[in-house]
């Protein structure tokens, strides 16, 4: 006797909808950089901090992020609250994974 279960999970059925358009000046803008919790993040996004921060000086604000641990079955880690609270006010994310 064998049991047969499906591959297919079950979804919420919300509508599939495009990504958010690119910013056209990141000038008076607040941008977001979310690093996870993997080794290279952090540098990636410290050379995308020098970048901004060379090309537009106090022209743009950078608030960082960075993932304590992973999120992954039986982790501690539940950064929801404080990934919402720095999510306030942003006009766009730069992400930085780490692999």
């Amino acid at each position: 006797m064998y049991d047969v279960l499906s591959p297919w999970a079950a979804t919420d059925p919300l509508l599939l909808k495009g990504i958010t358009p690119r910013l056209q000046d990141v000038r008076g803008k607040r941008i977001g950089l979310y690093a996870n919790y993997k080794r290279a993040a952090v540098p990636i996004q410290d050379a995308v901090y020098a970048e901004l921060s060379r090309r537009f000086g106090s022209e743009v604000t950078l608030e960082r992020f960075h993932q304590a641990g992973s999120n992954d079955v039986g982790s501690s880690s539940d950064e929801g609250p404080r990934f919402a609270k720095w999510l306030e006010d942003l006009d766009a994310v730069i992400v930085a994974v780490g692999d």
